[in-house]
């Protein structure tokens, strides 16, 4: 039996496009950025299963195909991935993506259940706001400073 936990991240991507969007930043750059965060989040937000699970702790090591594509050298475990994960890399061209897949097979079982991964996507959408409120200081800046010189 194989189990799998999806999550619905269309608005998720959709916010990251927009604020890529709104940064004038290159698409894929943007998404693999964010990406990187989210890895990195969610490896460190992973609970660790009860040792009555076979494959206890192995939940961090599922991110190492992701993590490793992205250049990513610590997700917070030694542990080695033994196939319970994979990334797939669609960052170049008009509609970048970078798909993250975690299959330890008891993660629909645990009783965190699902919060541990909007709790790290919420935090990487706190570090969008802040990308976005360093752009508009610096874009506010360059306009004034913009003024200043020609004096208009």
């Amino acid at each position: 039996m194989s189990a799998a936990m999806k999550f619905d991240m269309t608005d998720f991507n959709r916010q990251v496009e927009q604020v890529r969007s709104m940064l004038h930043r290159n698409g894929g750059r943007y998404v693999r950025t964010t990406a990187r965060r989210l890895i990195r989040r969610l490896a460190w937000a992973a609970p660790h299963a009860p040792k009555k699970f076979g494959a206890a702790g192995r939940l961090r090591a599922g991110f190492w195909p992701a993590a490793t594509a992205l250049g990513i050298t610590n997700i917070y475990t030694k542990q080695t991935n033994k196939g319970e994960g994979s990334a797939s890399n669609a960052t170049q061209g008009g509609n970048p993506t970078f798909t993250i897949i975690n299959s330890v097979p008891y993660v629909m079982t645990l009783k965190q259940g699902a919060q541990w991964i909007e709790n790290a996507a919420n935090e990487v959408r706190r570090q969008m706001a802040r990308d976005l409120e360093k752009y508009a200081r610096d874009s506010w800046a360059r306009r004034d400073l913009i003024e200043d010189l020609t004096g208009e």
